[in-house]
């Protein structure tokens, strides 16, 4: 089965977590037999992602009305996908991962098994670096993530 790890985000302040969590569980070496890979604001360039792999774990910046920092594994999330509405966000994208997923659906493609890992992120500003609240919640965040590759590579 092919598994990937898709890190989600843009050089934006904490809307780098997602590449920032990709690259630390590149480092930390435990990922055999997973693919890693960043993608720059998803767009429709996300839908070949869809197409890649039968099992994705995403990591993302969100919007989710939670504390700073609060983090969210979201396991077997098609349905929530498709329940909700194209426009809505998790994401800080214009074109979120709910808008590609639901015109892969449209279009008919074949579509993964789709997990998400979601951080509640405080600020997006032009060039920024990720908020301190962030990054001192990233050993948690990485612990976690690999607990999940784990358990999707039994």
């Amino acid at each position: 089965m092919s598994i990937a790890v898709l890190g989600i985000g843009s050089a934006h302040g904490d809307d780098q977590i997602g590449w920032y969590l990709l690259d630390q569980l590149s480092e930390r070496g435990k990922v055999g037999g997973v693919v890693l890979e960043k993608i720059n604001t998803p767009g429709a360039s996300l839908l070949s992602c869809l197409q890649r792999y039968e099992q994705i774990v995403v990591i993302d910046a969100c919007q989710m009305e939670a504390a700073v920092g609060t983090f969210k594994f979201i396991d077997q999330a098609e349905d929530l996908l498709l329940s909700l509405h194209a426009g809505a966000h998790y994401s800080s994208h214009s074109f979120s991962l709910v808008d590609a997923w639901k015109l892969a659906q449209k279009l008919s493609l074949p579509l993964p098994q789709i997990s998400l890992f979601l951080v509640q992120i405080q600020q997006t500003k032009t060039m920024s670096r990720i908020s301190d609240e962030i990054l001192q919640r990233v050993p948690e965040y990485s612990r976690e993530l690999e607990r999940i590759v784990k358990f999707k590579l039994a």
